[in-house]
């Protein structure tokens, strides 16, 4: 049996009116009066000397009875009041039955609801551990393309070939000695061979020569008897990574280098320097500077994040490893509407470090471009604001309207820090400004 189940309950105890007493012992009072009237008239009648003792012992039973018949009356009034008062009590417990009766059944609809929420609970638990899983496979497998990538450009970095440019070409280079380039043993990249007086399109753009006898971007020489290796695309991508992490200190111009007089040979034309990769490095804090706020009074004291263009992509670096969950989202979702908003691939490099690196691929260079703005916009900065003197429900409506962390290094000294969005903490600090000016 249920333990929370109640056992019906028993037939309803009816209980005695004063008519029922009446028509079961009425005869009672009667017959007590019938007896007085018998004594009344033993007494009152003479005394036989013969029949004395008999009377005495018919009196005597007389008085017995009729003190019985009062004690019987009595106790049938008080168990008449008592089949009231256990009247009223089966009437309480019955009422009483029926609520505890209806809260059991209000307490099973509350337990058949509970048991479907924790269903419902567990396959959105499961769901959720599925998409974490397909995030994390998803994740380790990009980084394993990238390593496999690097490792690719490492070992093309390991050939003997002198690479100095680069362009989307699949052709084949066509290269010379050094004794027919220079006529002696110099470098084949400081000088090259004379133009041949038929200009042909054609038979230039295969032996790596424009029409004008200079030579093509993306082509490369190499010494005598060295096998020269084609750039295939996933190559080509792989190199540029691999030159931007190790040469992202050097200088870099789009300029040609000047013409200098060593840079001549034999009257021959001079070869001009190759046009490197473009890096656009950027400060996602140094360009955005408010034009109405004074520099000295909104510091941003964060430390800038660099934005490298390679042409096909877009690298984003010095991104603090605890704003990683910021570009992806809950779920990844961020980083999936980044994707299909701009049409672009967002990946991440080194996550197990400080910071971060994100690449931005696929898609055109506009659409890479405002991906890596819209990041850029959606993550902290910190700024010090060293001349502002608020406090107490200022900074509280600031912090809530603005959504940023307000933070005062002391309190006897102005100047405090804003924490949020860089859009948020100029809209916080001209709401701090204001408010000074008012009072």
């Amino acid at each position: 049996m249920n333990q929370f189940e109640i056992n019906p309950p028993k037939p309803e105890f009816k209980p005695m009116t004063t008519a029922d007493v009446q028509q079961a012992y009425g005869h009672i009072p009667d017959l007590c009066q019938n007896l007085h009237n018998f004594q009344a008239f033993l007494d009152t009648t003479d005394p036989i000397p013969e029949e004395a003792r008999t009377r005495w012992i018919l009196n005597t039973l007389l008085t017995e009875a009729k003190f019985g018949l009062t004690s019987m009356t009595e106790l049938i009034d008080r168990l008449i009041e008592e089949n009231q008062e256990l009247s009223q009590q089966s009437q309480s417990a019955q009422s009483e039955s029926k609520h505890l009766r209806m809260e059991l059944d209000t307490e099973k609809e509350q337990n058949v609801q509970l048991q479907q929420t924790i269903c419902h609970l567990t396959v959105s638990e499961i769901q959720l551990k599925t998409d974490l899983l397909n995030v994390y496979q998803s994740k380790d497998r990009r980084i394993a393309e990238l390593e496999e990538e690097i490792a690719q450009a490492k070992r093309t970095a390991q050939q003997p070939s002198k690479i100095v440019g680069y362009e989307r070409s699949l052709q084949s280079i066509w290269t010379q000695p050094e004794e027919q380039l220079t006529g002696h043993q110099q470098s084949p990249a400081t000088s090259f061979p004379e133009r041949k007086p038929e200009p042909d399109h054609h038979h230039h753009s295969q032996n790596g020569f424009d029409e004008n006898g200079w030579p093509t971007l993306g082509q490369f020489t190499s010494k005598p008897n060295q096998t020269v290796k084609r750039l295939n695309k996933t190559t080509q991508d792989s190199t540029e990574i691999q030159e931007f992490v190790q040469e992202k200190s050097r200088p870099v111009s789009a300029q040609q280098a000047p013409v200098a007089p060593e840079n001549r040979t034999n009257g021959q034309k001079p070869i001009p320097e190759p046009i490197p990769m473009q890096l656009d490095t950027i400060s996602r804090f140094s360009t955005r500077q408010p034009e109405d706020i004074p520099a000295e009074d909104f510091i941003i004291i964060s430390e800038e994040i660099e934005r490298t263009d390679l042409g096909n992509r877009l690298i984003l670096t010095k991104i603090l490893n605890r704003d990683y969950g910021r570009v992806v989202g809950r779920g990844g979702q961020n980083a999936e509407r980044l994707e299909q908003e701009y049409n672009v691939k967002i990946s991440f490099v080194n996550c197990s470090q400080e910071n971060v690196k994100l690449i931005i691929s696929e898609g055109n260079a506009d659409g890479r471009r405002a991906a890596s703005d819209d990041i850029i916009e959606n993550l902290p900065v910190l700024v010090d604001c060293p001349k502002l003197k608020s406090y107490g429900h200022a900074l509280k409506n600031a912090t809530i309207q603005c959504d940023v962390k307000i933070n005062r290094p002391n309190l006897n000294n102005p100047g405090l820090t804003i924490c949020g969005k860089l859009s948020n903490c100029r809209k916080a600090y001209k709401m701090l400004v204001n408010d000074e000016a008012i009072w």
